[in-house]
């Protein structure tokens, strides 16, 4: 008898399986199904296989996978590869905004060795009505959506063979005001404060924007605050004193009050000549 392993050479990505056949061919020409009798191993500890022949994989590299029946064995190939992109999932699934904002989207990809990771500045995003809405795929800025009319349309991301897709609809809603909160803050020389802006609109809903408001400082030279992407409102102390912060968007501002006082430590006073810029 002769034994022989299928498929020859095979490869899967880390994570996935593989079912493995064993067929018997005997000295009258006759063949037999083996798999489910035969003894199955296998030679690296990157595949498990079970007594029916599906080989359970993970990391990378290469196995040996041999069948045995009546003292006569019969092996083949598999590679390992790279844990492969399995599915997308976009966040938010569905969003609304009002005219001249922005909106943030971001991309999980799912791979088959079941970890997740963050594809949003990866994948390929695009918009099916550019003119609702254009969407980045620039690396700093990759799935951010700018408004340009009223409407809905379509966002999607393309990684690795895979897509997802979610809605966004645009309002004619218009900016009535801006809130910062907080309204007044007073911190140790030091330090820094987390601004944040609310935006209200003339249908009735609000809206974070500190993202997409123009923050100022009155007095630099007691506090600067960021306009940077990831760090937008925040504002940290250059010296004591008071200074006026204030965001802006769409021509409508809001301001708050941050005083900066002598930095302290416990219950020692710290001397402001000997903090580090």
């Amino acid at each position: 008898m002769s034994l022989k392993v299928s498929p020859d050479n095979s490869s899967v990505p880390s994570g996935a399986n593989q079912q493995f056949t064993a067929m018997g061919t005997f000295s009258d020409g006759t063949t037999q199904d083996l798999t489910s009798s035969a003894s199955w191993t296998s030679d690296s500890d990157l595949v498990k296989i079970s007594s029916t022949g599906l080989a359970m994989t993970s990391g990378s590299g290469s196995a040996n996978i041999t069948a045995t029946s009546a003292g006569v064995s019969g092996s083949t190939s598999l590679t390992i590869n790279a844990a492969a992109l399995v599915s997308i999932t976009i966040a938010p699934p569905d969003a609304s905004v009002p005219l001249g904002l922005t909106q943030q989207f971001t991309a999980t990809g799912t791979y088959t060795d079941g970890t997740v990771s963050d594809i949003t500045g990866t994948g390929h995003w695009s918009s099916s009505d550019a003119s609702i809405a254009t969407i980045s795929d620039s690396p700093q800025t990759a799935g951010l959506a700018s408004i340009v009319g009223a409407g809905q349309t379509v966002i999607e991301i393309t990684a690795a063979d895979r897509s997802a897709a979610a809605t966004l609809s645009v309002t004619s809603a218009t900016l009535t005001a801006i809130s910062i909160n907080p309204t007044t803050a007073t911190i140790p020389l030091g330090t820094s404060q987390q601004f944040s802006a609310t935006g209200t609109f003339s249908d009735g809903t609000a809206q974070d924007v500190t993202s997409m408001a123009q923050w100022s400082s009155s007095d630099a030279g007691i506090a600067i605050i960021s306009n940077d992407p990831g760090s937008a409102g925040l504002a940290t102390s250059a010296a004591q004193g008071s200074a006026s912060i204030a965001a802006t968007l769409q021509g409508i501002s809001s301001s708050s009050t941050l005083t900066v006082t002598q930095g302290t430590l416990g219950n020692n006073i710290v001397d402001p000549s000997t903090i580090l810029c």
